[in-house]
Formats: structure tokens, C-alpha cells, sequence
């Protein structure tokens, strides 16, 4: 099954000239618009991208099937159709290739065996690299335990090691740590498990290391949806990173602002070191090793919601964001409001949900998106319909206190048939108008199996004080 189109389509070439063209002497090996290193257009299945990703990430899709449609899209995010014309942004043919990472079965080793060249840019051999080896074990009896050994490789930028277990209960990364400082960067193969016949040949690839953002060709594009629960607001943030250069990006401090009170901070923990922590009180901070090609990071947490008819909030922004979309599921008559982007368009997500989706790119001379302040509108609140719905399941106890006692007083078994039957008529007249308000997305779920129990309760008082037949 082939991958499946990304949330985001790849990310102009256009827009690398805008918000790292803008800055002076920060191009491409050759001048102007930089390079993708690898000549191709970056995708997910790019060897020095993410590759598979992790569980529980949102899946993202790379292009759409024969018949347009979008597969692969979490619960709540509304279909992307198709990228638009010019967006494949295949560079210049002339631009040089950077070398890529191999990790292959290596018929020339007996089994048990890894051997790692540590190699640079220009894929000449790194003499004296360190190099460590990840060993992931998994068994029923011992469960999951991990151990590293860490070597040097040779003159020649080779390292082997020996004796290792076989089969598919234990999996491999190879790393190679690159900087000397106390955060360096760090350049990995993909986890792999060892050929029960053969060995294992990995070539790794390291490249110069930066801390600071205007000396690599990086650019962002991200996304922000916001789901509305009865307490709090539900954000996820996911961004792509493109770093187009052959010069590495290790972020230092740099922390994304987050709206004031957030909560219940949560990352997915990626193959690969990039992604998000928490910083408490601040917001989200960006960490791992932004190497030559694309890297998606995503993470999640809540804002409190008292429950008014209209919020809005602010998101802090990495650097060198040249493209944001900002989605909200909403009901009939909702709006969404982002400052400086585009009007929000209504779409429908793979659940068949309403949802507003607006969207900003950067323009010529801009260098990068700073932050993004939402306002949500027309928010529908529990309003009068939880208080109609206590007093009239209120009043319906209380007719069935005063007839029990009634009955109780004078022995009679004979009741007012048309009272009641008014009162359950009552009832079911607003079960069904409660469901309507579910179905258009004005009551919300907590709301409406609160008032949707009162009710049944009500009507369900009701039905026993009906004179049985015979009586």
C-alpha cells in the first residue's frame, strides 16, 4: 500500500526563498533558491526523513488515491484533496545530492555481525567517529530490556561488533553522536533486526552541526486543531520541519509559547530524538536533531473552558514557520477567526463533522509566522435547555410524590389519566427535540446525557403510576 498524502502538501520551494532567502548570505551551496539534498521532492519516505511513523501518531498522507479520495487522516481532520498545481517544488537538477544512509543485509558477513562506516557530506570516511548501538530486547519470560555499547570506529571510519543475538526478538539502532559540545547532534539508522544467515552493513552520514537557525536552510509549515470538550479545549500541533541544506539544525532554548493555565501536556515519542517537551508554565520545547530532510513532530494538550459562547487564545510559533492552517470542529452557526490569515472555509472531516479550516502563507519579505491568535464565535452553550430539563423532570417528581400520597391518604387506586398522560407527552416531546439539539451539534455530549438521563428518569416515574388494566 503505497504512502498516502500528508496533511500538508510538500512545501514550495517559493516559500524557502521567502523566509530563508530573506535573510542575507543564507543560500544554497551554489546561491539562490537552496537545494533539497537529496534532488527529489521530501517525503516521509525519504531515507533522511522520518520514515514509518511511531503509534499513536496521527497518520498523515502523502498523495490521494485514483478517485481523489484521502485515506489515513485522524478522526477530525477534514479531507486534503490533492495539492495544488506548482506545490511539487522538485528543485533544480543542477543542485548537488547529498549522499544517503543505507542499513542492507550484508551477504559477506556471517551472522550476528553489524558493521558501521560513519561517513560525512561528501561521503569520505570519518576517522575516529563514535558510534553506539542500541539493543532492544523483548520476550515473554523477560519482558523489555535495553543495553547500549558504545565503540570507536578505526582511521577508515569503520566499526564492528560481534556476537550479537539473532532473530525477532531483538532490534538495533545504530547512532553516531556529532558535536562537540554539550548538545550534539545525533545521526541514526532506522531500528532493524538481524538476518538469522547474514549480517548487517550500515553506512551513517554526519554533517556539519548548527545551534542557530539563520546558518541552516530550514523552514516549517504546521497545523493546529482545536476540539471543543465540555471543560476545555483540545489542541494538537503538528509540524513539519524541511531542512534543505547540508548543515544540521540542533535547536537550543528555543520554546513555543502555549495559552495561558494549558494541561495534561503529551508527545509521542518518535523514533527519531526530534520532537516537543514541556516546559511547565511556558509551553512546548523543541528539541532532537534537524537533519537534511523532513521530520514531523506533533503533541497535544488542553486549555480550561468554562463553557462560554465565544474564546479565543494564542499559540506561540518555532521558527521559520512559512505556513499554518488552523482547524476547529464546529456546529451550525460557529465561526472561526485567526488574525491575518484567510476567511475560514466549512469542510467535513472523515466522520462526516462540520469543521472551519483557514490557513495563512507567508508573503515576500516576511520571515516567518511569530504566533497565531484564534477567536471561536457562536459557540453553542447548554443555555436554557439543562434548566427547562431539571425543573420539568423536578415538577414530574413531585406530581408522582403528590399522587403516591394522594393514594396513600384516601386508598384510592383510580388516577387522573389525562394529567399524566399530558406529563409523558411533555417528556417525550423533549427527548425528541434533546436529540435534534444532539444531532445538530448544540447540546454537547456531557450535556446531553446528563439532561437525555433526567428525562428518562421522569418519563420512567411516570409509566407505573398509570392505572393497570383490570384495575
Amino acid at each position: 500500500m503505497r504512502r498516502r498524502s500528508p496533511l500538508f502538501g510538500v512545501l514550495p520551494i517559493a516559500l524557502f526563498a521567502t523566509v530563508v532567502g530573506a535573510q542575507p548570505g543564507k543560500t544554497g551551496a551554489g546561491g539562490g533558491v537552496p537545494a533539497n539534498p537529496h534532488g527529489t521532492a521530501p517525503t516521509l519516505n525519504n531515507p533522511q526523513g522520518t520514515g514509518e511513523l511511531p503509534p499513536g501518531h496521527p497518520a498523515i498522507n502523502e498523495d490521494t488515491d485514483d478517485d481523489g479520495a484521502d485515506e489515513g487522516l485522524p478522526p477530525g481532520h477534514p479531507a486534503t484533496g490533492r495539492p495544488a498545481t506548482g506545490q511539487s517544488a522538485a528543485p533544480p537538477a543542477q543542485q548537488p545530492r547529498l549522499p544517503e544512509d543505507q542499513s542492507n543485509v550484508d551477504e559477506s558477513l556471517p551472522p550476528g555481525v553489524i558493521v558501521v562506516e560513519a561517513r560525512d557530506a561528501s561521503d569520505n570516511p570519518v576517522p575516529r567517529a563514535n558510534v553506539t548501538l542500541g539493543i532492544l530486547q523483548q520476550s515473554v519470560a523477560k519482558g523489555e530490556s535495553r543495553r547500549r555499547l558504545a565503540r570507536q570506529a578505526n582511521d577508515s571510519g569503520v566499526v564492528r561488533f560481534d556476537g550479537l543475538e539473532v532473530g525477532a526478538g531483538v532490534a538495533y539502532r545504530v547512532t553516531v553522536p556529532w558535536g562537540n559540545d554539550e548538545d550534539p547532534a545525533t545521526y541514526a539508522a532506522m531500528p532493524f533486526q538481524l538476518d538469522l544467515h547474514h549480517g548487517q552493513h550500515v553506512r551513517v552520514h554526519v554533517y556539519p552541526v548548527t545551534h542557530d537557525v539563520s546558518e541552516a536552510l530550514v523552514a516549517m509549515e504546521g497545523m493546529v486543531y482545536v476540539e471543543l470538550k465540555d471543560d476545555a479545549l483540545q489542541f494538537e500541533e503538528l509540524f513539519r520541519v524541511y531542512n534543505m541544506g547540508a548543515v544540521t539544525w540542533v535547536p537550543r532554548r528555543v520554546v513555543v509559547p502555549l495559552p495561558r493555565g494549558f494541561k495534561a501536556f503529551n508527545t509521542q515519542r518518535e523514533m527519531s530524538d526530534t520532537g516537543f517537551d514541556e516546559a511547565p508554565g511556558q509551553g512546548a520545547k523543541l528539541r532532537g536533531t534537524f537533519s537534511p530532510g523532513v521530520h514531523v513532530t506533533t503533541f497535544r494538550y488542553q486549555v480550561p473552558y468554562d463553557g462560554d459562547d465565544s474564546v479565543d487564545f494564542t499559540v506561540g510559533l518555532p521558527p521559520r514557520v512559512a505556513r499554518m492552517q488552523v482547524i476547529t470542529e464546529a456546529s451550525r452557526g460557529m465561526t472561526l477567526r485567526a488574525e491575518g490569515f484567510g476567511k475560514a472555509e466549512v469542510r467535513s472531516n472523515q466522520r462526516g463533522q462540520r469543521v472551519l479550516v483557514t490557513d495563512r502563507t507567508v508573503r515576500a519579505g516576511e520571515t516567518g509566522l511569530g504566533r497565531v491568535h484564534v477567536t471561536l464565535e457562536n459557540i453553542p452553550t447548554e443555555g436554557s435547555a439543562k434548566w427547562i430539563a431539571t425543573a420539568l423532570a423536578a415538577a414530574t417528581v413531585l406530581l408522582g410524590l403528590y399522587v403516591a400520597t394522594q393514594q396513600e391518604r384516601t386508598g384510592r387506586k383510580q388516577l387522573d389519566v389525562h394529567d399524566t398522560e399530558r406529563a409523558r407527552t411533555r417528556l417525550v416531546a423533549e427527548i425528541a427535540a434533546l436529540e435534534r439539539a444532539r444531532r445538530e451539534g448544540e447540546v454537547g455530549p456531557s450535556a446531553y446525557a446528563r439532561i437525555h438521563a433526567a428525562l428518562i428518569d421522569s418519563l420512567a416515574r411516570l409509566l407505573p403510576l398509570e392505572p393497570m388494566e383490570g384495575e
